[in-house]
């Protein structure tokens, strides 16, 4: 009978250490990460910064109409400053730019003329991601000169009520609160004898 609880004691002693080690190592395994398993999605990115921004652009911009008829297209320049009430409207104050030759017969002697605007309206966007499908309209002011387009009648330095509208798309870059895009945009007046198109690219910034 001593012999028989010798033995089941040393069993039970000898069995003790390699059940400990195998509870240890069954922990272990189930801590470590399987091989096989998905990697973690990052978490997603804040939406775009918005707010006031402020943007330049550059392009081409020509006449349709009776102007079209005696000018050349010629440089497009846009100076704006925005607020971005939410993610698909903003309110726009732009100030228009455009540099365009003569195209008529002599005399007067060949030359350049402007065409300014200083509008205020409204921006309706379709955020698509990184990119902004954008609608645009406003009014406000429109001037043009010197008086060189002598064969169009109504073509003065008058300063007129204008209008504007355009379309176009936004991207933001990765580069936070930078954004660049293209647009096409048309500019009247009452009483203005021609349409005024451009389209430019344009850079920006949100700064608030």
């Amino acid at each position: 009978m001593d012999r028989l609880r010798f033995a089941l004691v040393r069993r039970a002693a000898t069995a003790r250490p390699f059940a400990v080690a195998a509870a240890l190592g069954l922990s272990l395994l189930l801590q470590l990460p399987c091989h096989g398993a998905e990697p973690e999605c990052p978490p997603l990115q804040p939406g775009f910064p918005r707010g006031l921004q402020v943007r330049t652009a550059i392009g081409t911009g020509f006449f349709l109409g009776e102007v079209g008829r005696y000018s050349r297209p010629g440089l497009s320049v846009v100076l704006a400053a925005d607020y971005e009430i939410f993610s698909f409207l903003a309110v726009e104050a732009e100030y228009r730019l455009g540099l365009n030759a003569t195209a008529q017969p002599e005399p007067p002697a060949p030359g350049n003329f402007t065409t300014q605007a200083a509008t205020a309206g409204l921006r309706l966007a379709l955020p698509l991601s990184r990119f902004d499908l954008f609608l645009r309209g406003g009014v406000g002011l429109l001037w043009s000169g010197p008086d060189i387009l002598v064969r169009v009648s109504d073509f003065d330095a008058s300063v007129r009520l204008g209008w504007t509208g355009g379309l176009g798309v936004l991207y933001h870059t990765p580069r936070p609160r930078l954004f660049v895009g293209l647009d096409a945009s048309c500019l009247g007046g009452v009483g203005f004898p021609g349409y005024y198109f451009s389209v430019n690219v344009f850079l920006g910034a949100t700064l608030l």
